[in-house]
């Protein structure tokens, strides 16, 4: 599948006051930040981890990448496949007692990439997320009751 632009045409006399906005630019923005600042910030909160003393080892989060992915996504659709990339994280192991250290690459397993298109492939088929917006609550009423009365 090829990814061509359409080109639009407008049959209005009246030119437009506003470009008509991306409706999968949210999906996309939000996605290419959560794979470059958002799961940095994640890794962050939890690491470095510490030995139950917290005096003679500590596992600290260094950095993480992504390889290219195995298959593209025609490949990945046509095997019946997820599209996807494996994550890969370095991490360091500190042993305070004996002032060593040792560096380490980890994988962490196969990250679901996005299409140009704002969906995902899994199993191959293309997914999509929609987004909602939730109610937030109002005012809750609570009743007391003691012995009969309100």
């Amino acid at each position: 599948m090829s990814d061509k632009k359409i080109k639009e045409k407008v049959f209005s006399t009246v030119s437009p006051l506003l470009p008509i906005p991306s409706l999968i630019d949210i999906q996309t923005k939000s996605y290419q930040w959560f794979c470059e600042k958002g799961l940095k910030e994640l890794l962050s909160e939890i690491f470095p981890i510490k030995d139950q003393t917290g005096k003679e080892a500590e596992l600290q989060f260094l950095d993480y990448y992504f390889d290219e992915p195995k298959y593209s996504e025609d490949e990945s659709r046509r095997r019946n496949g997820t599209y996807e990339a494996p994550l890969r994280v370095k991490f360091r192991l500190v042993h305070h007692l004996t002032n060593q250290y040792r560096d380490q690459e980890v994988y962490f397993g196969g990250f679901p990439l996005m299409t140009p298109r704002g969906d995902f492939i899994v199993n191959g088929v293309k997914r999509a997320v929609v987004s909602q917006l939730i109610r937030s609550s109002g005012v809750y009423f609570t009743e007391n009751v003691v012995r009969n009365k309100k």
